[in-house]
């Protein structure tokens, strides 16, 4: 339960700061997904319409522009991608707010986030586990998505914004993006689904064209899911694969084959009879990483124990983390050691059952 006192102190904290405010600078996670892009958005319309804000700036950092992904979204043009290895200047603006994410330097950059920017950094998420730095506030009531986080919150200060078409019809397009159109239970409570009944009245959305964005899967993204199917390999309960970077090099991919294919192969597993678990390895953005994402059944086992374990987070049946490794089989190695040295199973811990 919420402390109501605390999130008063917190309204409070929240508004004078934003009003404050004179440069403001709104950025998500790299290999941004709808919920961070709906969250940017919904950050823009509030601060615009709710406290009458100009000098802002919506920023990304991608390898390349997210293109599909935003188009015809309201205010998508005003998002602004830079490379990945460019740092972002944080001098100049006197106040960050991240949304959709609870680590730093995944939003700046290879920059020094120092203490003079974290006490301008305001964090709106839902992830566990609690953020890597110490900003001045983060707003995290562990709900279905940053968009949903957002919209809670500031539905109650501006009540108007709950008639606003903008903000009804990202908010809907952010939570049903981030919950899998409703697949993960614990990322839902009842209010959750009331917003979406009411935010509906105001902008009906047609979610099958809104989430085609994300999860049509391209040809190349088919070819990538081929290659993950031949990589298939099991444990008792889980399943895991990933993708060769010598594949990689040997193919001709953009940034929206990967996704899909990766993403389509992790909502693939769960149809497979007697699997509980599963984890796909892929190179990371940044030389010598690699991102690791866990995905399970809900009711069976939690995946974000193991996902916490090596220094990553989420939520309990979806989670990920990005490990340091010389070569992709070494990355997986890296994974089934710790399941092997836990006995990670649905019987056992620290991979624990669902309630």
């Amino acid at each position: 339960m919420v402390d109501q006192q605390q999130t008063a102190v917190n309204e409070k904290l929240l508004i004078d700061t934003i009003e404050q405010a004179e440069n403001i600078l709104v950025t998500t996670h790299f290999n941004i997904d709808l919920d961070a892009v709906c969250s940017l958005l919904l950050m823009r319309a509030i601060l615009k319409d709710c406290f009458h804000k100009k000098n802002y700036k919506l920023l990304v950092r991608e390898p390349s522009y997210p293109g599909k992904m935003i188009r015809g979204l309201p205010g998508a043009a005003e998002i602004q991608a830079i490379p990945l290895d460019t740092p972002v200047s944080l001098q100049e603006y006197d106040l960050i707010i991240i949304v959709d994410a609870q680590d730093a330097s995944r939003c700046t950059g290879p920059v020094e986030y120092k203490k003079d920017y974290q006490r301008k950094t305001i964090v709106f998420d839902h992830h566990s586990p609690a953020p890597q730095f110490s900003p001045l506030l983060v707003v995290n009531q562990h709900l279905s998505s940053a968009s949903e986080q957002i919209f809670a919150t500031f539905s109650d200060i501006f009540p108007d914004i709950r008639t606003d078409s903008t903000v009804a019809t990202l908010t809907q397009i952010g939570i049903a993006a981030d919950t899998g159109r409703f697949l993960y239970k614990d990322l839902i409570r009842p209010q959750t689904f009331q917003y979406m009944a009411d935010l509906y009245a105001i902008a009906p959305v047609d979610f099958e064209l809104a989430l085609s964005r994300v999860i049509t899967l391209t040809r190349g993204g088919i070819k990538i899911v081929h290659h993950m199917l031949s990589n298939l390999g099991y444990g008792d309960d889980f399943a895991y694969s990933w993708i060769d970077p010598e594949f990689m090099k040997q193919n001709t991919f953009d940034t929206q084959d990967i996704r899909t294919g990766a993403d389509f192969f992790l909502n693939m597993m769960r149809n497979v009879d007697t699997i509980s678990w599963w984890f796909t390895v892929r190179e990371h953005t940044v030389k010598g990483m690699w991102k690791i994402s866990f995905r399970s059944i809900s009711g069976k086992v939690e995946v974000l124990p193991i996902a916490k374990e090596l220094g990553g987070g989420g939520h309990p049946n979806a989670a990920g983390v990005e490990i340091p490794a010389k070569t992709v089989h070494e990355a997986v190695k890296k994974v089934l050691s710790l399941v092997q040295a836990t006995e990670m199973t649905t019987d056992s811990n620290p991979l624990q059952k669902s309630p």
